[in-house]
């Protein structure tokens, strides 16, 4: 922080907790001026712009960074972007992947799970997020890929019973049992701006890029609950070739800043 800003920071706190008596915060302030950073509000936030530590001046209720954070962090410069990989395995057409519900030829009858966590620093505030497979994705019968439970793409499936939170389906098996398969769409979150999902048994690249909306509520679900990703796999009857995939080998490229 330059000097005059510390010293008027310092000068302004003075006069309003003078009148209360209470010069202990200020002494603190003597002994280490960084405090001013995040402990003094004059009209807004005075902040260290030399650190990677952002927020709008008029920060959200719930204490969450915004979306005019990261318009601010990418104005200042803040701004960093990473590429992660999460890989999950070739398993297409072996047998026994299901865990059944009375098999029956057409409808969803059984699903398979498997939970892969992006590990995200808890310092890092996520502003954007967007995903592309290294090879084409092939998976029988039906597909959801989801990050802590709120789906973002899925495929041969009908997704309408399912409950919205936050503006995103979220994944609850009971819900979809017994749906008919026949006809199925593809599909990604509301606010795709990139939408490429291969149908049923069609190879074909997956990719996913969202707008600014739909990446808020993604950015709202990492800083809760972190992001534990799970390709759901669904088959109706054949155990030898369901609940299925080619090797999905996801690129999840993110922009943050270091609150």
């Amino acid at each position: 922080m330059r000097t005059n800003e510390y010293l008027f920071a310092l000068t302004t706190s003075w006069l309003m907790l003078s009148c209360s008596g209470d010069t202990s915060f200020l002494s603190s302030l003597a002994q280490d001026p960084a405090k001013v950073k995040d402990d003094v509000s004059i009209g807004g936030s005075v902040r260290d712009q030399t650190l990677d530590y952002l927020a709008g001046d008029a920060p959200n209720p719930d204490g969450l960074a915004s979306l005019t954070d990261c318009d601010v962090a990418e104005q200042r410069g803040f701004i960093k972007t990473v590429t992660k990989n999460l890989v999950w395995d070739d398993n297409f057409r072996q047998p026994g992947k299901c865990t059944w519900e009375n098999p029956h030829d057409g409808f969803l009858k059984g699903y398979r799970y498997q939970p892969k966590v992006l590990d995200i620093p808890n310092s890092r505030v996520v502003c954007r997020m967007n995903f592309k497979s290294e090879e084409k994705l092939q998976y029988d019968d039906a597909i959801i890929l989801s990050i802590n439970d709120k789906l973002l793409m899925w495929g041969n499936i009908v997704v309408d019973p399912l409950d919205l939170e936050n503006g995103l389906y979220k994944y609850e098996w009971n819900k979809i049992k017994g749906a008919s398969m026949k006809n199925s769409p593809t599909g990604c979150a509301f606010g795709s701006t990139e939408c490429s999902v291969p149908r049923h048994d069609s190879p074909d690249l997956l990719k996913l890029a969202f707008n600014d909306e739909m990446n808020f509520k993604i950015m709202s679900e990492i800083e809760r609950y972190g992001a534990e990703f799970n390709l759901r796999a669904f088959g109706d009857n054949d155990d030898d070739t369901d609940c299925t995939h080619k090797k999905l080998d996801l690129k999840i490229q993110y922009s943050y800043f270091v609150k």
